[in-house]
């Protein structure tokens, strides 16, 4: 089933100042253009959150998580870029976890979209309990990953949040952990070039095969 919308974000977990997180230090550090920084929608910038948007990416910035994302697949490598560029510029800040998050966004019809339901959750387990259960929320874990990267796999399953009705997000959350030995060579910025391509790979195969699987 071909999605509707593709949504990349990058999720970065450790200590964070949100303050100095701005358009315009964006444009001082050559990060984006002067043009792009002057037209950017400014939501907050405070010592405890920023949030503003630019042409290619929106950003989330709390103390302790960083988040820019982009609807717009021609600006995928280019968010891949400023995640990258920002924390080697910062490369003193202690950085924790990495997420590499797509969200596909289906639109269905009513019968499929209450089908999709029952194949996820079997609504016989629901009898005698709710009248007319529908799923709102399913959350899978993958506790460990089956590579070289200390992390976990999750999938998220929301109705979507960028179409009407009777659509579909499906989250899919490849997550990096930092590794506990200091010595390790692997950093989580790294990851974004070395396991860019396979995250997407990945990402679309787990999706294909999750469709094959619904047999919708």
């Amino acid at each position: 089933m071909k999605p509707e919308i593709i949504e990349l974000s990058l999720v970065f977990i450790g200590d964070f100042n949100p303050s100095i997180f701005h358009p315009s230090w964006l444009v001082q550090n050559d990060l984006i253009k002067e043009t792009e920084g002057d037209n950017a929608d400014i939501n907050i910038v405070h010592k405890n959150a920023s949030k503003f948007s630019i042409d290619s990416a929106e950003f989330d910035i709390s103390r302790s998580r960083f988040q820019i994302k982009t609807a717009r697949e021609s600006y995928f490598e280019s968010v891949r870029d400023l995640g990258f560029s920002i924390f080697k510029i910062l490369n003193e800040t202690p950085l924790r976890g990495l997420g590499i998050n797509y969200n596909y966004h289906y639109k269905l019809n009513s019968k499929d979209y209450l089908e999709i339901g029952k194949r996820l959750v079997p609504f016989d387990n629901w009898e005698n309990v709710l009248s007319e259960p529908r799923v709102l929320h399913l959350d899978m874990w993958q506790e460990t990953r089956d590579d070289e990267y200390k992390g976990s796999h999750r999938v998220i399953i929301n109705p979507s949040d960028k179409l009407e009705k009777y659509g579909v997000k499906i989250n899919i959350n490849d997550h990096f952990d930092k590794e506990d030995s200091e010595n390790n060579e692997i950093k989580l910025i790294d990851i974004l070039s070395d396991y860019w391509i396979k995250a997407r790979t990945r990402s679309d195969e787990m999706i294909d095969n999750l469709w094959k699987n619904l047999d919708l």
